[in-house]
């Protein structure tokens, strides 16, 4: 019963931290930028976002409605389960039968709460994407509009006593790292990274002779992912 009711509140402020990053993978860029350019960077706490996105808001009480029958459904269960294991304390002689009853209606509690879990967490995964994507492009046209170059997402306590949680400190020591949410062309050198690592290796290792199979296949950074929008 625990895992459902808490299932409703993972779109507050800790739905970002575990957002996917898989489409922040490296972008090809038509060039670097001169060494003398100047970079903009911004922030962008993502926990605070999140928090504040009136369709989050929206979305938590869908959730609520959401559970609300499963929650009721599980609630009667378990009363009954409550009453038979009463039954069972003043009807010694019946005891047998009423075990048997209750393994059953303890497994047929365990498969609700799973089915729940299952419907519930699929629906969260939807609505997590879409999240982060709604995200994603307003901050594009922000960081366009407002000239940034970068903006890095991360994720914070919104409060003093949030700040200062042993928690969110053990999360930032463990967890510290900013990530990207959008760039501009230029920043990215993660291909001219890889040709300085394979001409480097190539050096070492002669290419194979003609007709033999190379041993992998060069990916590009983008992996097959679209780039962020507006981003290159």
């Amino acid at each position: 019963m625990k895992k459902i009711l808490g299932l409703g509140a993972i779109l507050g402020v800790t739905l970002g931290v575990c957002l996917l990053a898989n489409n922040l993978t490296a972008q090809n860029t038509a060039a670097a930028r001169p060494t003398n350019a100047s970079t903009k960077i911004g922030l962008l706490n993502l926990s605070y976002v999140m928090k504040n996105y009136q369709k989050t808001i929206a979305l938590q009480g869908e959730f609520k409605e959401m559970m609300q029958p499963l929650i009721s459904r599980q609630k009667a269960k378990q009363a009954q389960y409550e009453a038979l294991v009463k039954e069972a304390q003043t009807k010694p002689e019946q005891r047998e039968t009423i075990e048997k009853q209750l393994r059953n209606l303890k497994r047929e509690i365990e498969d609700a709460n799973n089915e729940a879990q299952v419907q519930i967490g699929k629906r969260e995964s939807e609505l997590v994407v879409a999240l982060y994507k709604e995200i994603q492009d307003a901050t594009s046209r922000v960081a366009q509009s407002q000239g940034f170059d970068i903006v890095l997402h991360y994720n914070d306590g919104l409060t003093s006593a949030d700040y200062w949680s042993p928690q969110n400190i053990g999360r930032k020591i463990s967890e510290g790292a900013c990530l990207p949410i959008y760039y501009g062309n230029g920043v990215e050198v993660s291909t001219f990274v890889v040709d300085v690592l394979n001409t480097a290796y190539a050096k070492n290792h002669p290419a194979p002779a003609a007709g033999t199979a190379p041993a992998g296949t060069p990916v590009t950074p983008t992996n097959g992912v679209a780039a962020p929008s507006g981003g290159q």
